[in-house]
């Protein structure tokens, strides 16, 4: 699992750069007019309804496109989280099975001092 790990890690990285790099696209186009609010008066909302301009076709493909960089990052984020959770899984059931090692072994060094403890005191006893 950990040789999987750092490319998880790469294609995180390279989700999120993409992300970015199209938030600042959309910013360049809102900044250069490109990307028309549907916010206007009926004849243009009546104009771009029926023919749609460049613009708005080119903002819709963003906006898709962001929303499929949006989903795949969530996707990575959610893969990555499994694997976070098996591997936790993985580790108390690790621990789970030290402890109780631990415990069975306690309990055995306990039988094993008090027979020493008992004999001690049984032959003491007897010696007397």
């Amino acid at each position: 699992d950990e040789v999987w790990r750092p490319l998880a890690l790469t294609s995180r990285d390279a989700v999120v750069s993409m992300e970015a790099a199209l938030v600042a696209q959309e910013q360049a186009l809102e900044e250069a007019r490109l990307l028309q609010t549907h916010y206007g008066d009926a004849a243009q909302a009546g104009k771009s309804s029926a023919h749609p301009s460049i613009a708005d076709i080119t903002a819709e493909r963003f906006r898709s496109l962001r929303h499929a960089v949006d989903s795949r990052g969530l996707h990575w984020r959610l893969q990555l989280e499994r694997h976070r959770t098996e591997s936790l899984t993985l580790e108390l059931e690790m621990r789970r099975c030290y402890s109780e090692e631990l415990e069975r072994n306690l309990e055995e060094w306990t039988a094993r001092l008090r027979e020493a403890l008992q004999g001690g005191t049984d032959g003491s006893v007897e010696g007397k």
